[in-house]
């Protein structure tokens, strides 16, 4: 309504020239570009917003395929490898809710990193027995599928 009684008292403020047909169509084209502009301002704000999202996605599917592995490997090593898993598992629940925000996060980042790293070292000591408990692993999931094999043909 404003907008309007100001467009009104400048008509009559205005010289003659100001009002004709052509300087119309001048503004008309200005408006035309400033409009375009925004148009394109917007567009690249989108396409940036939905780059962000699809790699903060891409990040977050390598980061569960290689949670998944390491709780795998966790599972063959065994009992001796269950509180490791604990660990693994807690690490997740607390750090799950700040993928998107930090202020999601419930535990803060330094006790999260001190998780962490007792996760680590965990999985370290359990890696000197890797190499005995595969050899077992391996022989386990092999004596499993003919097992398997055997009652699936029976």
């Amino acid at each position: 309504m404003g907008a309007t009684a100001f467009g009104i008292a400048l008509n009559r403020v205005l010289p003659a020239h100001h009002l004709s047909k052509e300087s119309k169509e001048i503004i008309h084209l200005g408006i035309g570009v400033i409009v375009t502009l925004t148009a394109l301002v917007l567009g690249l704000l989108v396409a940036s917003a939905k780059n962000s999202f699809d790699t903060k996605s891409e990040e977050i599917r390598h980061s569960s395929v290689k949670i998944i592995a390491v709780d795998r490997l966790l599972r063959q090593m065994g009992p001796e490898a269950a509180s490791s898993r604990e660990l693994l598992r807690g690490w997740i629940d607390n750090n799950a809710a700040a993928i998107w925000t930090p202020e999601g996060r419930r535990v803060p980042v330094e006790q999260g990193n001190i998780e962490w790293t007792k996760f680590h070292d965990k999985a370290a000591q359990h890696g000197s027995h890797q190499t005995t408990r595969s050899g077992a692993a391996s022989e386990n999931h092999g004596a499993w599928s003919t097992t398997s094999r055997r009652r699936a043909g029976s």
